[in-house]
């Protein structure tokens, strides 16, 4: 089999799944309904996932693949302008999210994100980019990557509020704490 048409298969899988996710929660799924949705045998699931939490992984390796690629493309050169970017592609991915999210599977997600923290940490150059520690960088992006993750969450369940309104609640937060985190409040 040709490296195209296994890697369409893939896509197929995950399709399907994400397909009958809309209409069966995912602890009811089996890998039965996943195969005939995609049209592939339990033989070809088999060869490509060693279960179905596994097809869940790939979509969320695919997402943050994508997210990476729109850092890259975009250069964000302004702490708005990063912080708008989750928002964005959480608002571009809102529908699967929101099927994820309903089904504790939002953890995967984040998993995935927190392994694509580091480079994009040394992908973008930002003036506030000096930590030169591997470890610290990995810690601080978990943590900013698990903070926007909440705040996501939050929004995908009360989706009321715009992009910007968003973007602007984060920054005029961390704006607020920042005084604090540097000390400069102390008088």
């Amino acid at each position: 089999m040709s490296r195209r048409i296994a890697l369409q298969t893939r896509q197929w899988i995950i399709d399907a799944l994400l397909e009958l996710l809309a209409n069966e929660p995912f602890s009811q799924m089996s890998v039965a309904q996943i195969c005939h949705q995609a049209q592939v045998s339990r033989n070809t699931f088999y060869r490509k996932f060693a279960d179905k939490r596994a097809v869940v992984q790939a979509y969320a390796e695919q997402l943050a693949g994508e997210y990476e690629d729109l850092v890259q493309e975009r250069k964000p050169q302004t702490f708005n302008a990063l912080v708008r970017l989750p928002f964005e592609f959480a608002a571009q991915h809102r529908t699967v999210l929101h099927l994820l999210q309903q089904n504790n599977l939002l953890e995967v997600v984040q998993a995935a994100f927190n392994q694509l923290g580091p480079r994009l940490y040394t992908a973008v150059d930002l003036p506030w980019h000096t930590v030169d520690s591997p470890e610290a960088v990995a810690i601080m992006m978990q943590f900013f990557t698990g903070a926007f993750w909440n705040v996501v969450m939050h929004w995908l369940d009360d989706s009321s509020r715009s992009v910007d309104e968003m973007t602007q609640l984060v920054t005029s937060g961390l704006a607020a704490v920042t005084p604090f985190i540097t000390g400069k409040n102390e008088g």
